[in-house]
């Protein structure tokens, strides 16, 4: 019983099991042989079919705990930094977001290859100086 039952209510619900248990010993002991042995028969099938079902859940069980584990171990898996250096997706990004024109990026084949001729004649194009092209990175 619960602690919101009132006072009794243990003794009434015993009372009440003991009553109904009477009455249903009363009914069985008046069924025929052949109802008996349908009701056994109807017994016996159920209890059969509820072990077969056991069986088949014990023998899937640690397949399903392993299933799980292993689930669990990729998910868990630790995986490797990304790449060093600009992802495409980050260049996709700084292309949207920056001042300079689509029509830059659209002919920066030709601007690459100005760069490269250009670069020699400058003083300042030494090992280790970024090129830039109107703020753009390129090299």
């Amino acid at each position: 019983m619960s602690k919101f039952d009132p006072p009794g209510a243990d003794e009434l619900h015993t009372a009440l099991i003991q009553r109904v248990r009477a009455v249903l010993d009363v009914g069985v002991e008046t069924l025929d042989g052949t109802t008996l042995g349908r009701l056994r028969a109807a017994r016996r099938s159920a209890l059969q079919s509820g072990s077969a079902r056991r069986v088949w859940l014990r023998r899937l069980l640690p397949a399903g705990g392993l299933l799980a584990a292993g689930l669990l171990a990729l998910m868990l898996w630790p995986t490797p930094p990304p790449a060093a250096g600009l992802t495409a997706q980050a260049v996709d990004f700084e292309m949207l977001t920056s001042d300079a024109g689509l029509d830059l990026y659209q002919n920066m084949a030709f601007y690459v290859w100005l760069q490269s001729r250009t670069a020699p004649e400058r003083s300042d194009s030494g090992p280790g100086v970024r090129r830039e092209v109107r703020g753009l990175h390129v090299g």
